[in-house]
């Protein structure tokens, strides 16, 4: 930081703090979107193991199930 005032120092530190933080945001809603698929799949493997067992039906020859 050859040649830096401590105030042009202070400012490029901010820049930084700040990209980190938009970084660590696009990275929270990336995680949130992975958590809400896997949670969808998860319903859905449930849904049709449940059906499958109450309604006794046989995934090969129901193509939905």
């Amino acid at each position: 930081m050859e040649g830096k005032n401590i105030w042009e120092m202070v400012q490029d530190q901010e820049k930084r703090i700040i990209s980190l933080e938009q970084n660590y945001s696009e990275v929270q809603r990336e995680l949130t979107t992975v958590q809400n698929s896997q949670l969808r799949t998860e319903n859905i493997v449930l849904s049709e193991s449940w059906a499958r067992g109450i309604l006794g039906i046989d995934s090969t020859i129901h193509p939905l199930f």
